[in-house]
């Protein structure tokens, strides 16, 4: 950027690692509250619930609680994240309609309370929506590294052709002792 602007042309400075992470939309992190204890194993129930469903069906559910508990924690001051619908078509689809209360007790354990119309988060969020959105996205990782195990099962066995530790000589001369 230094030499361009020797010639007279206007370039932004470049933006540093930190900033560049604290500028995407990937979880914040060290600013989400500390990770509180909550009923892990309600939670893992409902998680459970969710592994029953088709594939794609779990992963939209998994993805979208994810997104809804990553807005209210990577902005805890607006109010509108802190809301969520139940009567939202999209999220009938998506959380609430199926596996039956696994998105209801997964949002409560986060802290949000079940109301008739909609689940509300009282104030900002603490440290229990940072310990479901944690469960959620070990559940995500856990559900790929699986699929990707299965798919190395299905690989057939690497093949060796001989020679010390795999080694090969062909097309070069036998070497003497000391190696090569």
């Amino acid at each position: 950027a230094g030499c361009c602007r020797q010639w007279g042309a206007d370039v932004p400075e470049p933006k540093s690692v930190f900033e560049e992470v604290a500028s995407s939309s990937a979880p914040a992190g060290p600013r989400w509250p500390k990770v509180e204890k909550i009923d892990a194993a309600a939670a893992r129930a409902a998680i459970q619930q969710a592994e029953a469903l088709e594939e794609a069906q779990q992963v939209v559910f998994r993805d979208t609680l994810i997104k809804l508990l990553e807005n209210v924690l990577n902005k805890p001051d607006e109010v509108k994240f802190r809301s969520i619908k139940k009567t939202n078509k999209a999220l009938i689809e998506k959380i609430f309609g199926q596996p039956e209360g696994a998105a209801v007790v997964l949002l409560t354990q986060a802290g949000f309370q079940d109301g008739e119309e909609a689940m509300t988060l009282p104030g900002p969020p603490d440290g229990r929506a940072h310990a479901v959105w944690e469960l959620l996205a070990r559940s995500a990782r856990d559900m790929k590294l699986a699929k990707v195990l299965e798919e190395e099962k299905k690989r057939p066995p690497e093949r060796s052709f001989g020679g010390e530790g795999g080694r090969h000589a062909i097309g070069r001369k036998p070497t003497r002792g000391g190696g090569g």
